[in-house]
């Protein structure tokens, strides 16, 4: 028989091979340091597109109160003191007094009567808006220029001072006497009345007069000096004058307060908003009366300072930088999204360099929220107290967001943990 041939060795009978055990926890530790490396890359992505948009808005912002402060220069050149003057109130009317028709009746009827210059029929026609009721007591609808001559029962000419005459008109209830410089009612019981008469007398009694002196020197800043309170003292004190409503009076709507808002000149000067008028005094009380239309003095509108913009421009310096910081932050992230190790350095970089410029950022803008608001709000204590409150809140708010997420890079950043993770996926 055929001899059987040897057997073929395989891998089978072969000796085994020792088996080193695998390490579970080496396979999945890169991957899951890797995913913390990306979280922050993907943060400081968005953090960055945050960051961009914020730039531009505080450098529009910035430009915005450089725009203001240039209208306020603007406006403020372009006032023409002329073309704002304060013309006499002349809507309070006398009690006795008829209105602008029915004093043209009166006129009428006398010059029907007897003839009379213009001149004197002007006159005629003020003492009839100051006292027409007391001339004829018809009552407003049964005065008729008919009615009132067939009350005139006499008219001439009478002697006066000065070798002149002046017409005369006999009425029902008095006498009537017009030359050119007044026409006087002598009725037949009570004094004589005139065509100088004061309508209403408008004058502020000295107790009013005090607590508006202090009223001004509360919303000014800037109390009044001795010469530029005998001028409000002056003023007030004319029966006729019309800068100021009066609030005891019966005008309807009539504030308890005599001013709106004050202001401090330049060179010592105050200046001074009424419901009806504008009032500027001078260091040495020289005063200038204005018109509500007016535009209120200085470049800056209510404080009569000049609209500063310093800090403006130095906000949106500070925003450039920001915006190419964010920029430099865009591409660490990226970076670092791809397990680059320079995405770490950038972060650092940018870390360092962002929290001072930051915290600067934020104390600058917090100063131009109050340069700009300053350039809208009234002089006072309550006013200053808003202002410095409201730039503040910006410029904390501002800077927090600023800050807190490179100072969290900048820890990240410094772990050894993401410093060999880094290494060994790069």
């Amino acid at each position: 028989m055929p001899s059987t041939p040897p057997p073929i060795p395989s891998e089978m009978s072969q000796p085994a091979m020792p088996v080193l055990p695998v390490d579970v926890g080496y396979i999945h530790d890169t991957p899951q340091r890797s995913r913390g490396a990306m979280v922050i890359g993907i943060i400081s992505i968005v953090f960055a597109a945050m960051s961009i948009i914020g730039s531009i808005g505080v450098a529009g912002f910035g430009g915005s109160a450089l725009i203001t402060a240039q209208i306020h220069k603007i406006s403020t050149a372009q006032m023409d003191e002329a073309r704002y003057p304060l013309i006499p109130d002349e809507t309070l009317q006398s009690p006795d007094g008829l209105d602008e028709q029915r004093a043209g009746m009166v006129v009428d009827a006398l010059t029907k009567t007897r003839a009379m210059t213009a001149i004197r029929q002007q006159q005629v026609r003020s003492l009839a808006r100051l006292h027409g009721k007391k001339l004829f007591p018809f009552g407003s609808e049964g005065l008729t220029v008919l009615r009132m001559k067939s009350n005139i029962s006499e008219s001439g000419q009478v002697r006066i001072s000065g070798g002149n005459f002046a017409d005369y008109y006999v009425t029902g209830s008095g006498r009537i006497e017009v030359s050119d410089t007044s026409a006087i009612f002598r009725p037949d019981v009570g004094p004589a009345l005139r065509s100088g008469d004061i309508a209403v007398d408008r004058s502020l009694t000295e107790p009013q007069i005090e607590k508006l002196c202090n009223e001004i020197d509360a919303s000014s800043q800037a109390k009044l000096n001795a010469a530029q309170r005998l001028t409000i003292q002056r003023l007030v004190r004319d029966p006729e004058q019309s800068i100021i409503t009066n609030p005891d009076s019966a005008v309807a709507g009539a504030s308890s307060q005599f001013i709106h808002v004050a202001g401090p000149l330049k060179d010592g000067g105050v200046w001074i908003l009424t419901d009806k008028s504008q009032v500027r005094l001078t260091q040495d009380g020289t005063e200038t009366l204005l018109s509500t239309d007016a535009p209120m003095p200085g470049n800056n509108s209510f404080t009569g300072k000049p609209a500063k913009t310093v800090w403006a421009q130095m906000v949106m310096v500070e925003a450039f930088v920001s915006l190419l910081l964010a920029v430099l932050l865009l591409i660490g992230g990226i970076f670092l999204c791809k397990g680059r190790p320079v995405g770490r350095r950038i972060h650092i970089v940018w870390a360092v360099v962002k929290i001072p410029v930051g915290l600067i950022g934020a104390w600058m803008l917090g100063l131009c929220v109050m340069e700009w608001l300053g350039s809208f709000q009234v002089a006072d204590a309550a006013s200053t107290t808003r202002v410095m409150t409201a730039g503040w809140t910006t410029g904390v708010l501002f800077g927090l967001t600023g800050i807190i997420w490179p100072i969290v890079t900048l820890i990240a950043m410094s772990k050894q943990s993401v410093k060999e993770q880094l290494r060994t996926v790069g």
